[in-house]
């Protein structure tokens, strides 16, 4: 492959307004310049009549609206192999210089190569065959269709062989326009509002082509050797990993590689003078995160007016964003975000003065969010996790209603005001169509998913997090990928489903088998021969055993919906066991005559040593809130 070398003249003598008025003179030339020697070696009438089809279509403005900002068509005469791509980015002049270094094979016989450039200056293009040789070219480039053709003046390029492209091209940092996929912007540093940020990013589906000129669709994939040449004062981060960074003059030459095969809209790259900023920082996933600023100014809001939470900042700035379009057509979005060092300080005094009403779940994810790109689903559902919600409106608010619909909570989504609130649409293929029912599980999700909070632990969360952002790291996710990837760890779906199938809570019998065995069978209201989900739950079951008159500690376990029992201490028939006595699953408990008796003795003996009937016991919660559910157990019972 040849090497291509570092040409510092290409920042000290242009500018942005020569690099326009070359761009306006020197590339007309060039293209008629190249009609003319592709005229001349153009002898074979079938060649001439496909000229004459090109330039007369049958629906010009048809041809015209498939071609501008599109996807070339998928039957190439050549594939890409290997990229090895140079950029150079001139902040104080706005503008970049590159070289690109692009292994092509051959898939036919062919004279013309097609690729994508959009608002580039072409300076050079060689073209070599695999030992080496020149073979001589004409290029020319067309603004509407955002193409480059390379067509070579004599010969043709053979089928099965490779080829090496050479291009060398600059281009304008963009900051305002329409269709932005290259952004600069400068920002007041946050410690010192003297000191200006600047940030340059690319990140757009199909804005690869704004950068370096390339086969930039996602079926055309290829590795990539990307060398950035930053000012000693910047850093450079890509989705591509670093390898080294060495002092070249006045600036610094950061070399990344990507050895899987991707295409050109996976390359993210970033560069900015952000000292907080480094490679192991900030990561970089797909899809977009759209509506991200949004979201870092609302939970500021909810934290100071809502939950009296004062922040030790006016907003969550974030420092470098790229302009997005429509969601469905953004494939990668590059945030960076102010020091880690405050965002953690944030999160500790979030933590301090709140400690009641957000678990360390919340902690881990909000810290997850600031020092890492987490990853948003493409049609703008907003989430943080299951947790952060039911904690949010069951705890802070005070309320028994949850602000948000049934749907939002199995997609995960983040809470964002409880003037939110918005009639619940039931779960596909769970509930039933009567709105009464609706009505009453959604009533009862908030304290179901209390309950699945034991379930689903930091840990658990973590690695659903993680599994989902390696699953979706070069593709686009929506709001169902979130559940089903996450959800293998926890199983809430399953859980939710069964639990909210029905608007009434279990009965469970316990039942002594012999002296380290409890058998628990689960009681229902309806026929289960007339339903096709699953009725039963799975319970979790806090145990309290008292051995040889001494109460031993309580331990948990779940018991899934086909478990019938459930292994405790060896106990004798004078020792009583107390079933859920921490009131951690939302159900209730009927014993066999002789463990009543046992319990009751003990209540009589010592009401406290029994804890699970106090007031502040979920248990006595769920009995006075039990009248509310009268209604409905009567229309079970009428044979629903």
């Amino acid at each position: 492959m040849a090497a291509v070398s570092y040409n510092k003249n290409d920042i000290s003598h242009s500018s942005k307004s020569s690099l326009l008025d070359h761009k306006r003179t020197t590339v007309g030339g060039k293209a008629w310049s190249a009609v003319k020697c592709t005229a001349c070696a153009i002898v074979v009438p079938l060649a001439v009549l496909a000229i004459v089809l090109l330039a007369f279509p049958a629906s010009p403005k048809a041809a015209h609206s498939r071609l501008r900002g599109g996807t070339l068509s998928s039957d190439l005469t050549v594939r890409p192999i290997h990229y090895n791509l140079q950029i150079t980015p001139n902040f104080y002049r706005q503008y970049f210089t590159g070289e690109v270094n692009l292994m092509v094979e051959c898939i036919r016989d062919t004279s013309l190569i097609t690729m994508h450039s959009a608002d580039l200056l072409i300076k050079k293009a060689v073209l070599h065959d695999d030992s080496g040789n020149d073979i001589d070219v004409a290029f020319f480039t067309n603004e509407d269709t955002g193409r480059l053709e390379l067509r070579l003046t004599t010969g043709r390029m053979f089928s099965e062989s490779r080829y090496n492209i050479t291009i060398g091209f600059s281009g304008i940092m963009n900051k305002e326009g329409e269709n932005i996929s290259l952004l600069t912007d400068s920002y007041p540093d946050f410690d010192d509002p003297s000191k200006i940020v600047k940030a340059w990013t690319f990140a757009k589906l199909r804005s690869a082509r704004q950068l370096f000129p390339c086969f930039d669709s996602y079926s055309q994939r290829a590795t990539f050797d990307v060398r950035v040449f930053r000012p000693k004062s910047f850093v450079a981060i890509s989705s591509a990993d670093e390898n080294s960074c060495t002092g070249v003059g006045d600036r610094v030459l950061c070399t990344f590689q990507r050895t899987a095969r991707i295409s050109p809209d996976q390359l993210a790259l970033v560069v900015t003078n952000l000292s907080s900023v480094n490679q192991g920082r900030v990561t970089l996933w797909s899809p977009a995160l759209s509506g991200l600023a949004d979201l870092a100014d609302r939970i500021v809001t909810i934290a100071e007016k809502e939950m009296r939470v004062e922040l030790p900042c006016e907003k969550l700035r974030i420092i470098a964003v790229t302009t997005l379009g429509k969601p469905v057509s953004t494939k990668w979005c590059v945030v960076i975000v102010e020091a880690r060092e405050r965002v953690c300080s944030l999160t500790a005094g979030f933590m301090k003065k709140k400690p009641n009403c957000v678990v360390s779940l919340v902690d881990h994810v909000v810290f997850m969010w600031f020092d890492a790109v987490v990853v948003f689903p493409d049609d703008n559902d907003r989430w943080l996790s299951v947790t952060f919600s039911v904690y949010y409106s069951f705890k802070v608010l005070g309320v028994l209603f949850p602000t948000w619909g049934i749907d939002e909570l199995v997609a995960l989504r983040v809470l964002t005001s409880k003037s939110s609130y918005r009639e619940p649409k039931p779960i596909k293929h769970v509930l039933q169509a009567r709105p009464e029912h609706v009505n009453a599980i959604v009533w009862k999700s908030v304290g179901i998913l209390c309950m699945f909070e034991n379930v689903i632990t930091s840990a658990i969360f973590t690695n659903g997090i993680t599994r989902f952002l390696k699953t979706f790291q070069y593709k686009t996710a929506s709001s169902s990928d979130v559940l089903r990837t996450i959800d293998p760890s926890c199983e809430l779906f399953r859980n939710l489903s069964t639990w909210l199938s029905d608007p009434a809570y279990p009965l469970v019998t316990a039942r002594r088998t012999n002296a380290t065995y409890l058998s628990v069978q689960q009681e229902t209201f309806r026929d289960l021969s007339r339903f096709s989900y699953p009725s039963r739950n799975r319970l979790p079951m806090t145990v309290t055993v008292q051995r040889g008159g001494r109460q031993e500690p309580s331990f948990v376990s779940w018991m899934s919906n086909m478990s019938q029992t459930l292994q405790v201490p060896a106990t004798s028939p004078k020792d009583w066991i107390l079933v859920n006595s921490d009131g951690i699953g939302y159900f209730r408990v009927l014993y066999t005559p002789l463990d009543m008796s046992l319990i009751t003795e003990q209540l009589n003996k010592d009401s406290q040593r029994v804890h699970a009937y106090s007031e502040s016991c979920p248990h006595r919660r769920l009995l006075l809130r039990g009248v509310e559910w009268a209604h409905y157990v009567q229309l079970l019972c009428r044979g629903y």
